[in-house]
């Protein structure tokens, strides 16, 4: 039996003046733990925000204080990328929204606090797509090697182009002209996120915050890996609490229920409240109580409360795995059409065999397409 809970998770990390009583033995698994779920760096800006690192045992406070400048050296070269970016595609007279965690960084909200990332996501204008990766060659990065399967998937189906690597600086950049893909049949009108969007000091431009959150929740609720979850439930946590007022959540629903995410947003409340006590706010009461009132509603909600959990074994039991392994699945099910679907599985299927007998280097390599 697992020792520790996703609960126990959470309101450490939000209390991590609770930590101060763990034995040694607590500490390590803690930090194994942590570190799994890219938050040990989250961990210790919770930690100073509450004044407590210095009741830690002092080799704790060394993996924090690795960890704090881990993360402090990717958000300076974050920065640098970003102004390289625009540097790009400004200059070409490409517009470009900064997305997820580069948003948060530029932003400096709460949820860039100890924010790890492993690519920059930007949107551009699907007329300005090919421009925009054109600009990007003539200025040394490449696009990620893929099957010939891939790239088609990526060109005719996904909300994105291959992704984008700098050779010298290994920096990844996903290139996006939607924010899920036009063959699910559930993509947004994107011209009414860039309709919320706003310029920053420094001249980024970002989704402003109700779209903000929006995406975020779309990425985690219609996706089928849940690698980052918990991570992506946490920004979602730390972004209502920067956030919220009466203004931000009558943006944020009109927003909703002008793409068709009504009930994305009722869910991340409704596991919000659960996994981090946050309190549902008054205006959205009656919609997400009716929303969590129905039967496959509350299967559903059970389901991804327990995927959510990081995939540790420390933290794993039958029922998040069953869960996680449920979430896989609706996640390519709300991908793509059925016959689409088959077509797809049945096509990666053949190249993972072929590639197991065929060894890697071949011309059938695949990738795993998002």
């Amino acid at each position: 039996m697992n020792r520790w809970t996703v609960d126990d998770l959470s309101q450490s990390i939000l209390f991590p003046q609770r930590a101060a009583h763990f034995s040694l033995e607590q500490w390590q698994e803690w930090l194994f733990m942590l570190r799994h779920a890219n938050l040990l760096a989250s961990f210790y800006w919770q930690a100073e925000k509450h004044q407590c690192i210095e009741s830690y045992p002092e080799q704790v406070q060394r993996h924090l204080f690795s960890a704090r400048n881990y993360q402090q050296r990717q958000q300076q070269q974050v920065l640098y990328e970003v102004s390289e970016i625009k540097r790009i595609l400004v200059a070409s007279g490409i517009e470009c929204v900064f997305l997820k965690g580069a948003n948060y960084i530029l932003r400096q909200c709460s949820t860039a606090k100890g924010r790890i990332l492993s690519d920059i996501d930007i949107l551009v204008k699907q007329g300005e797509l090919l421009e925009a990766e054109k600009m990007f060659k003539l200025n040394n990065w490449q696009l990620k090697k893929v099957s010939d399967y891939d790239e088609q998937y990526y060109r005719k189906w996904a909300h994105e182009i291959p992704p984008l690597r700098h050779p010298l600086r290994g920096t990844v950049v996903d290139m996006h002209h939607n924010l899920y893909l036009p063959i699910s049949g559930r993509a947004p009108k994107i011209e009414l996120f860039w309709q919320h969007t706003e310029q920053l000091d420094d001249g980024s431009i970002v989704l402003n915050a109700p779209a903000s959150l929006l995406h975020s929740i779309i990425h985690l609720f219609m996706n089928e890996d849940f690698t980052n979850a918990y991570r992506d439930m946490l920004d979602i946590h730390l972004l209502i609490a920067d956030y919220q007022s009466t203004d931000f959540w009558q943006n944020l629903t009109e927003l909703a229920k002008q793409t068709g995410f009504q009930d994305e947003l009722s869910m991340a409340l409704v596991l919000r409240a659960r996994l981090f006590r946050g309190d549902v706010p008054r205006e959205l009461t009656n919609e997400v109580q009716t929303f969590a009132a129905k039967p496959s509603n509350r299967l559903l909600l059970n389901v991804y409360q327990h995927a959510i959990t990081p995939n540790h074994t420390l933290l794993t039991t039958w029922r998040s795995a069953t869960a996680r392994s449920v979430a896989y699945v609706r996640g390519h099910w709300l991908k793509m059409p059925i016959h689409v679907l088959c077509k797809h599985f049945s096509v990666k299927l053949w190249l993972a065999f072929l590639q197991h007998i065929l060894g890697k280097q071949t011309d059938t390599q695949t990738s795993t397409a998002k």
